[in-house]
Formats: structure tokens, C-alpha cells, sequence
């Protein structure tokens, strides 16, 4: 994983607006290539596909989220990290330290940072790419429950 020069790619301007300086483009598909992170907005709902639009192009979302509001993929409000540990692989921001984003993104050494980066992009490449992928990722999650693994085998023991 190549880490990004921020200074070669962003540049602010007279007007405040920060816009791509190299490559000479500004096709969303392209800067998301050249960034090392992405911002992945909640949307309307507890989910959104920017999250691994984000993952897929190499890059570490980034999340303005509490523990109890949004959940990342495989996860359950008990076991947020059974398959994944999603805090190798994305940065949650606490949407009242929003501010210190900059900061905290940083504070990251090289070596976190891409191990984040190679995290993001192995659950891509496992689990997100394909619809094969996410019913993998299903099925390993459900079988993984203990709840759901002891009641198959109790049913097992009851039907034996």
C-alpha cells in the first residue's frame, strides 16, 4: 500500500475551496484512487455505500459515529467486531470531536495507517466486492453467533 502525499494532490485556493491539483481531473472516481482517506456520511439511514465505495479504491473511511448509531457491516450492537475488527480498518470519529478530524488522522503513524489501508481493502477484496462475498460474509457472521451456533445444536440434539 503506497501512502498518498496530501500536499501533491490538495491545494487550497483564494476562494477556499480545496480542489485536485494532480492528476488533472476532478472525476470523484479518480480523487477517491488518490486519497488516503474518504469520508463516509451516515446518510439517511444507518448505512451508506460510500463506506465500501471508500474501502474498494484503497483508502480508509473515515466515519463521524458513536458506538450506538451506526453499525458496520457484520457487526451487532453486542459483538461489533466478530468478524472484523473494523477499528484496523476504518477511523470512527465521535461527531463531537468532528473538529479534530485533521488532528486525529495526523496523530496516525505511517504503519497504522496502512495497515488500515490494507485491512479496508482485504474486506473489499473478501467480502464486499461481490454478492458471493457479502453471502460469505453473512453466513461466517451467523455461524460465528454463539446464540445461533447453541441453538442449532441444541435443535441437532433434540431431532438425534
Amino acid at each position: 500500500v503506497r501512502l498518498k502525499d496530501p500536499k501533491t494532490y490538495w491545494s487550497n485556493h483564494a476562494d477556499g475551496s480545496t480542489l485536485p491539483q494532480e492528476p488533472n481531473t476532478t472525476r470523484y472516481e479518480d480523487i477517491l484512487r488518490h486519497s488516503t482517506f474518504g469520508g463516509a456520511p451516515r446518510g439517511d439511514c444507518l448505512w451508506s455505500y460510500r463506506f465500501t465505495e471508500i474501502m474498494s479504491a484503497g483508502a480508509v473511511p473515515v466515519l463521524y459515529s458513536n458506538a450506538w448509531d451506526w453499525l458496520p457491516p457484520f457487526s451487532s450492537g453486542a459483538d461489533r467486531d466478530r468478524l472484523v475488527d473494523w477499528s484496523k480498518c476504518a477511523l470512527f470519529v465521535p461527531p463531537r470531536m468532528k473538529n479534530e478530524t485533521v488532528r486525529v488522522i495526523r496523530s496516525l503513524s505511517e504503519q497504522d495507517v496502512c495497515e488500515m489501508q490494507r485491512c479496508a481493502l482485504a474486506f473489499w477484496d473478501e467480502f464486499a466486492s461481490t454478492r458471493a462475498g457479502w453471502l460469505r460474509g453473512l453466513l461466517r457472521w451467523v455461524n460465528s453467533d454463539p446464540l445461533i451456533v447453541n441453538a442449532s445444536e441444541v435443535a441437532v440434539d433434540l431431532a438425534g
